[in-house]
């Protein structure tokens, strides 16, 4: 989980921070060196990495697929529920083998080129809410709070990345409750509201009175708890949903390029703009625009997929690419 290593990344930081001399180069060439560890581990355990029943139906190693597809619904291999879907899998996968290989040109179909702007628009507003501003340029926002130096290199990081990692489980809870779609919507409304107050209690804490900066603390706090149940895991999980199978890499590879290229963007262009604005609260009101956008965009744009299979999804998005055109397939999956 991402957040875990984002908290852990911050406790070594801190760490480092108080061990070592900021002054020389030697405080972030060990931060590097240390990522070689999980990086190792990461490989080692992708070999544990089960196959998933569609991949294995694809592979025509349809014993393991229906095994596999049994162990995700915890029922024998003998119940019907999973052998009806297990036999739907395998007509999908007959029918997209019928009309050839995958093809970038694909994405002219007005269906699928949907699909892909919706995968590269969540990506660009889950970038643009302002939360990798907070995780990578934490210390200098919370200084220019009036904080001190202690408090804002080490503090104020350490308990926004355990909030982060904590908030995301709710996310994962309400995901399948709620839907993917209310989740978006609420959460980019209770984003451009915390950086709102944000901008308040910076506003009063800079000009009236210093202890109001502590609401900005909380403002900054909410924003992340806000961001970590919604934004954060469900434009993935959204992301991995909305492609059929078998253009599901192509798809998903080019949404997940734009987040970081938009991650780019702010990393390199956030301290400009921020030096731009005289390191003014104003700059809270931008995050604020962007996540009222986010809730507008989701509004209008954004189907639900909760509990649909691949094939109902297909139709949701009113294209003829995956199995449902082949003969409206029926799986074994709840429909909510």
């Amino acid at each position: 989980m991402i957040t875990i290593g984002i908290f852990v990344a911050t406790c070594v930081n801190s760490i480092i921070i108080k061990s070592v001399d900021e002054n020389t180069d030697t405080t972030w060439r060990i931060a590097l060196g240390i990522q070689i560890a999980p990086s190792a581990l990461l490989v080692l355990l992708v070999f544990f990495i089960p196959f998933s029943p569609r991949w294995l139906a694809e592979k025509d190693r349809h014993d393991e697929g229906i095994a596999a597809l049994a162990k995700l619904r915890e029922k024998p291999t003998t119940d019907p529920e999973v052998i009806s879907e297990y036999a739907a899998i395998r007509e999908h996968v007959q029918f997209e083998r019928s009309i050839g290989q995958a093809s970038w040109s694909e994405f002219k179909q007005p269906g699928l080129r949907r699909r892909l702007i919706l995968g590269i628009v969540n990506q660009f507003f889950q970038q643009f809410t302002g939360i990798n501003v907070i995780l990578y340029y934490g210390p200098t926002l919370f200084k220019y709070m009036g904080f001190t130096s202690a408090d804002t290199v080490i503090a104020f990081p350490l308990a926004n990345t355990f909030i982060n990692f904590i908030a995301t489980f709710p996310g994962m809870f309400l995901v399948d409750r709620f839907g993917r779609r209310n989740l978006l919507l609420y959460g980019g409304m209770v984003e451009a509201v915390a950086h709102a107050f944000i901008y308040i209690f910076v506003t009063i804490g800079n000009t009236r009175d210093s202890q109001a900066s502590w609401g900005a603390i909380i403002a900054v706090y909410v924003f992340t708890v806000a961001f970590a149940s919604t934004w954060g895991p469900v434009v993935w999980s959204y992301q991995a949903e909305i492609f059929p199978l078998r253009l599901r890499a192509k798809g998903a590879g080019i949404s997940t390029m734009s987040n970081w290229a938009w991650n780019a963007v702010i990393a390199f262009a956030w301290p400009k703009v921020f030096t731009a604005l005289d390191h003014q609260p104003v700059a809270y009101w931008i995050w604020a625009a962007f996540c009222t956008l986010s809730a507008i965009w989701v509004f209008f744009a954004v189907p639900e997929t909760k509990g649909k299979s691949l094939e109902e999804i297909d139709e949701v998005f009113g294209d003829t690419v995956g199995a449902s055109s082949a003969g409206n397939l029926e799986v074994g999956v709840e429909k909510k």
